[in-house]
C-alpha cells in the first residue's frame, strides 16, 4: 500500500517537507489551508490534485491516509485532534505540542483509534545517530558518564518574529532547545531529575535556557539553547573509556 499524504498548513516548512516527499517518490494527495486560495496556490506549486480550504476538510478527505501538521506550535494540538478524528495518522512538527498534557492527549487519542501519532524530530533518523547507537550498544566508549549538547543561533530581536511571540509559541526552548534535549533523551533515556534556568526577553519569550538532568543510569547531562547568539552547536558523549564528539 502506498501511503497517501495530506499537508496541513502551507508555510515554509510545509514546502520543504512536501518537496522532500515528492523527491523521495512518495504520494502527496492533498493540501489543506485556512483559505481556499492558499490551498490552491500550494497545490498548484507541487502538482497536488486535491486542495481544501479548511483543515477540517483535509481531515475528512477519504483519499488521505496520513497528515503532516505544519502549523505554528499553538495550533498543533487542535489540528492533530481533527486529523485523528478523521482517521488519519499524524506527523506533527516539533515541538509536538506546547505542553506535556497536550502531548499525552494526542498520544491517547491516537492509541484509542489505532493510529500513529509522531513528532517530526528528524534528527533521530539521520545516519549519524544510527552509527552512534551502534557504538554505544557495542560498549566501545565504556559506561556513558555524561552528555552535553547545545543549539544556539542568532535569529531575530524583532518582537513580531515568530520566535519572540508568545502567542505563536515563541522561545528558544521550543524551537532550538528541543534538539539537544531530544539528543540527550535518545542517548540516556528519560531524565529522572531536571533543573532549568533561563533568560526572558522583552516579549516574555525565553531567549536562553540551560538544563541539568540526571538519568536512571546515574549519568548526567547538560543542554544550552539560545536564539540571540550563535555558538558551536556541538554535542559530546563522555564514556569511561572514550568519548564521541559531534560537530
Amino acid at each position: 500500500m502506498t501511503l497517501r499524504w495530506g499537508i496541513l498548513a502551507t508555510g515554509g516548512i510545509a514546502r520543504k517537507f512536501t518537496s522532500d516527499l515528492i523527491t523521495a517518490g512518495l504520494t502527496v494527495a492533498a493540501a489543506g489551508s485556512r483559505t481556499q486560495e492558499s490551498a490552491d496556490r500550494f497545490a498548484g506549486e507541487f502538482g497536488i490534485l486535491a486542495a481544501h480550504g479548511s483543515y477540517a476538510a483535509l481531515a475528512e478527505d477519504p483519499g488521505v491516509d496520513a497528515i503532516y501538521i505544519a502549523t505554528p506550535h499553538p495550533q498543533h494540538v487542535e489540528a492533530a485532534r481533527l486529523a485523528l478524528a478523521g482517521g488519519k495518522h499524524v506527523l506533527i512538527e516539533k515541538p509536538i505540542t506546547l505542553t506535556g498534557f497536550e502531548a499525552a492527549e494526542i498520544r491517547d487519542l491516537a492509541e484509542a483509534r489505532g493510529l500513529v501519532a509522531m513528532e517530526a524530530m528528524w534528527t533521530r533518523y539521520v545516519p549519524m545517530m544510527a552509527r552512534i547507537r551502534e557504538i554505544l550498544a557495542a560498549g566501545t566508549i565504556g559506561e556513558v558518564r555524561a552528555v552535553s549538547a547545545d543549539h544556539t543561533q542568532s535569529i531575530s530581536t524583532d518582537p513580531a518574529h515568530r520566535l519572540n511571540a508568545l502567542e505563536l509559541g515563541g522561545g528558544a526552548l521550543l524551537d532550538l532547545g528541543v534538539y539537544p534535549i531530544s539528543f540527550v533523551w535518545d542517548v540516556l533515556g528519560a531524565p529522572t531529575t531536571i533543573q532549568a534556568s533561563g533568560r526572558i526577553g522583552e516579549t516574555g519569550a525565553d531567549t536562553e535556557v540551560a538544563t541539568v538532568m540526571t538519568h536512571a543510569s546515574g549519568a548526567v547531562s547538560t543542554t544550552m539553547s539560545s536564539s540571540r547568539g550563535a555558538g558551536p552547536n556541538t554535542a559530546h558523549i563522555v564514556g569511561s573509556r572514550a568519548r564521541i564528539d559531534i560537530d
